[in-house]
C-alpha cells in the first residue's frame, strides 16, 4: 500500500480489534468521516461539537461506532485524547469489516456524510 491509500491508517491491533488513525476537525458545520489526508496519513473526522470538556471526543466515538455498527463502548481513544491526531481502538470487529465499512465512505467521489 502506498501512503496515499487510506488503508494505511487502519491496522490490526489484536484478534477482533483494530486501530484507526484519525485527524479531528472539531466545531465543523457537519459531521463527516473522510476524506483521507495523505500528508498526515490519517482519516479526517469532522464533528460539530467543540473541543471542550470531551464533547468532540464523545461525538467521534459515537460516529465511528455508528459507521462500524459496534457498541460505542467498543470504541476508545488509544492515543491522543487531547490532540487532533488520535488513534482509535475498536474492539469486537475485524480488519476486513472495518475496511468494508470505510470503503463506502472513502472510496467514492469525495467524502460521504455520516
Amino acid at each position: 500500500m502506498e501512503k496515499t491509500d487510506w488503508r494505511t491508517a487502519v491496522r490490526v491491533y489484536a484478534e477482533d480489534s483494530v486501530c484507526i488513525d484519525i485527524y479531528v476537525e472539531p466545531g465543523a458545520s457537519s459531521q463527516r468521516i473522510g476524506p483521507y489526508d495523505p500528508w498526515r496519513q490519517r482519516i479526517k473526522v469532522s464533528v460539530g461539537s467543540p473541543a471542550h470538556d470531551g464533547k468532540a471526543n464523545r461525538e467521534i466515538l459515537r460516529a465511528v461506532s455508528d459507521l462500524l455498527d459496534v457498541p460505542v463502548a467498543n470504541v476508545r481513544i488509544q492515543r491522543g485524547a487531547t490532540t487532533r491526531r488520535k488513534t482509535l481502538r475498536v474492539d469486537g470487529i475485524g480488519l476486513e469489516a472495518v475496511i468494508e465499512a470505510l470503503s463506502g465512505t472513502l472510496d467514492g467521489e469525495g467524502d460521504v456524510p455520516t
